[in-house]
């Protein structure tokens, strides 16, 4: 009986040491990541004067051009010298959010669907900028411009308002007539089966992008939401292609998004009380 009522002992005891292991072992864990399907493979801290950066954009090699949304510069940044080797000036203080190059030209989006177009912006000889507003205001909140494939038109998504509650669109702008589509160009149905399975109703209501990108090499959308962060990868007919959570640590407000011609990935990070960044990611669609 003694036998039998240490075995029974020696049983519980087991159990609770395996419950108490298994408790240290789950609190100890590091937190997740967001998503397993994408790779940072280097990072740039940048300085003080881009910790609100804004909107990027891919220039050459080893280029990218930024703004922050608080003055009217864009900044060249050398990802070889990890430093901003020029600083052009456009305009006088104001909320500019995203930026897309042209040929020689830059544009640069204002928060309020203002659109400034800087002219031979690398050259040296005096820069001519000229602005011209679109359909857009600042209800829409805008903070997101690329070019289309083709490269000959600006494209353009709202932050805020937009057509329907499960519906995103993409807008075309062309910077010669400037008109800007009465519809969109792309639409985006929030209610697809990977929206609704990875963050269901969440995403239908809180899909705000904060900047956009297309792959050179697939025509692929890559769109940015800086809130709430992740990467939403749509195909060129506009069908969700993958949803890529990103981790807030190394991630806190991404606000911009580049891809080079060879099809490397570019995500700028606002400071948000630490560092602002740029990460070379690897996406795994």
């Amino acid at each position: 009986m003694k036998n039998v009522k240490l075995t029974v002992a020696l049983v519980v005891i087991g159990m609770v040491l395996v419950a108490v292991f298994a408790y240290l072992m789950v609190s100890h864990q590091k937190p997740m990541a967001a998503s397993t399907n994408y790779e940072i493979v280097k990072t740039w801290p940048l300085q003080r004067e881009l910790e609100e950066i804004s909107g990027i954009t891919w220039l050459t090699d080893n280029t990218i051009a930024c703004i922050q949304d608080e003055n009217g510069l864009i900044y060249i940044y050398d990802l070889a010298q990890g430093r901003v080797v020029d600083r052009i000036n456009f305009a006088g203080d104001g909320d500019y959010e995203a930026i897309a190059v042209m040929d020689d030209d830059a544009f640069v989006m204002r928060s309020d669907g203002r659109l400034f177009k800087v002219a031979r912006f690398r050259e040296s000889e005096q820069k001519t900028t000229t602005y011209f507003q679109t359909n857009f205001t600042h209800k829409d909140d805008m903070e997101s411009l690329a070019l289309n494939a083709n490269g000959d038109l600006l494209l353009t998504i709202p932050k805020q308002t937009n057509n329907t509650e499960d519906r995103k669109g993409i807008y075309e702008i062309d910077p010669q007539t400037k008109l800007t589509s009465s519809s969109p160009t792309i639409e985006i149905k929030i209610n697809d089966s990977l929206f609704s399975k990875n963050e269901q109703r969440a995403v239908r209501t809180r899909f705000s992008p904060s900047d956009m990108a297309v792959h050179p090499q697939t025509g692929d959308f890559y769109l940015l939401e800086g809130v709430h962060p992740k990467l939403v990868v749509l195909d060129q007919k506009g069908l969700v292609k993958d949803i890529i959570f990103l981790d807030s640590k190394n991630f806190a407000q991404p606000e911009g998004i580049a891809i080079s011609p060879t099809g490397r990935i570019y995500i700028a990070n606002e400071g948000n009380a630490g560092i602002a960044t740029i990460h070379e990611v690897i996406i795994k669609l």
